[in-house]
């Protein structure tokens, strides 16, 4: 499977490593659609791995708008402050696409694209 979804960047990018050494960083994309005569808006969960984590953490930035790929989707349950179990759902970004700053949703990317190299599958996840 493999996806696109375009937004802004929401909030900070959260960089980590696992306990086997490896990087990764999460964050959030806005996605904002024109419904009837307002706006609906959606937030993204994404996660980023190895050199393409490091790439996000340098380049990315709050309110960024860019152009999102990713080809695999991550379900994870955790147990909230509460006790209430609780299910987050995680896009693996596997390539994105910078636009410009003024893009206002017109089918038109840039040239700035960025796919890694294909990297050892791992599933050592950090929850």
């Amino acid at each position: 499977m493999k996806a696109s979804v375009i937004g802004t960047i929401y909030k900070d990018v959260k960089p980590g490593t696992t306990r086997n050494g490896k990087s990764f960083c999460t964050f959030t994309l806005r996605e904002s659609r024109k419904v009837g005569d307002g706006y609906k808006t959606w937030y993204h969960n994404f996660q980023a791995w190895g050199k393409l984590s490091e790439v996000v953490e340098k380049y990315f930035e709050n309110g960024m708008p860019i152009l999102l790929h990713f080809d695999q989707i991550d379900y994870s349950k955790y147990e909230d402050s509460d006790g209430i179990e609780r299910q987050s759902t995680w896009l693996r970004l596997s390539g994105f696409d910078f636009i410009p700053k003024d893009f206002r949703g017109q089918n038109e990317g840039s040239d700035d694209s960025y796919e890694p190299e294909e990297e050892e599958e791992d599933d050592d996840l950090p929850f």
